[in-house]
């Protein structure tokens, strides 16, 4: 089981992740550094649509709303980097 806090976390993190930018030297492995950022928001993604359908989240009654609201703005949002990704590598 994941808390609400925790799959938030994660969620924050990978779309960081997703929209930084590169450093100068990682420019000239921008391709591989995209497929490992492909890889571990599809992970993240994975992970939070099934504790969601498998009802695994330990929901925190303080911040409920605050966290349900949240988490399902970055859900809508990782799928559409996702998607925009697999675009732009041509991996479907």
């Amino acid at each position: 089981m994941i808390t609400s806090t925790e799959l938030r976390n994660k969620l924050d993190d990978v779309m960081d992740m997703l929209t930084s930018n590169y450093t100068p030297t990682q420019w000239k492995a921008k391709k591989e550094i995209d497929v490992a950022r492909h890889k571990e928001a599809k992970r993240v993604y994975k992970e939070a649509k099934d504790a969601i359908s498998f009802e695994d989240i330990d929901w925190d009654d303080d911040t409920f709303y605050e966290d349900y609201e949240a988490i399902s703005q970055l859900i809508g949002r990782l799928e559409c980097e996702i998607k925009m990704m697999e675009e732009d590598l041509n991996i479907f």
